[in-house]
């Protein structure tokens, strides 16, 4: 039987690393014919992952610590995603003046937002409405946040959120107490 894996994060670095140097350094190097065509047909590749939600949200098999997901929705990686179609929208629709496929990211990207805040946040007894780190779409979900990025704590760096969201900063408690075996576990005082 052939395995299928699943790493949602990696599928996203090269766009959104792309729009940033876009960002930085301008679009004219890549402001032509091979690489619009390039950007395009993989951003219609991106697509493909839509085929295979929970609740909206793309599935994932692989954490960005290459370690299995317990839970089917790994929620960093989906948060990953929205901030890569939000900024691939803008590239394509001021870049290569593909409107098109620039309003199919913006689309997605809105209702994965949505998808996120209905299932993905979790109200906990100690911290209040906070992100969950995998969530099944039943119901279940994981309180967890590793080090390797995407992961919960990064969620302002990619731009989801303000670093003052309240939600996130919940979060952040979270992170950052001992009931997150991620930091908990964490070996020696210094890396914790």
């Amino acid at each position: 039987k052939k395995v299928s894996y699943r790493f949602l994060d990696l599928a996203c670095y090269p766009f959104l690393g792309l729009y940033r140097y876009a960002q930085v350094v301008g679009s004219k190097d890549i402001n032509n014919n091979k690489m619009r065509l390039g950007v395009q047909n993989a951003i219609d590749e991106l697509f493909a992952f839509a085929d295979n939600s929970v609740k909206g949200l793309v599935t994932s098999t692989h954490r960005s610590s290459d370690e299995d997901c317990v839970f089917p929705v790994f929620v960093p990686g989906n948060i990953h995603l929205v901030c890569t179609l939000e900024g691939m929208a803008e590239l394509l629709k001021n870049v290569y003046k593909d409107k098109e496929r620039a309003d199919k990211c913006r689309k997605w990207a809105r209702e994965l937002r949505l998808a996120l805040k209905e299932n993905a946040i979790i109200n906990d007894k100690e911290f209040g409405d906070m992100w969950a780190f995998e969530i099944n779409g039943k119901g279940k979900y994981l309180l967890y946040d590793h080090s390797d990025c995407p992961n919960l704590l990064t969620i302002p760096y990619f731009g989801f959120c303000k670093f003052e969201d309240k939600i996130y900063q919940n979060t952040r408690k979270f992170i950052f107490s001992q009931r997150n075996a991620g930091y908990k576990h964490t070996a020696g005082r210094y890396a914790a």
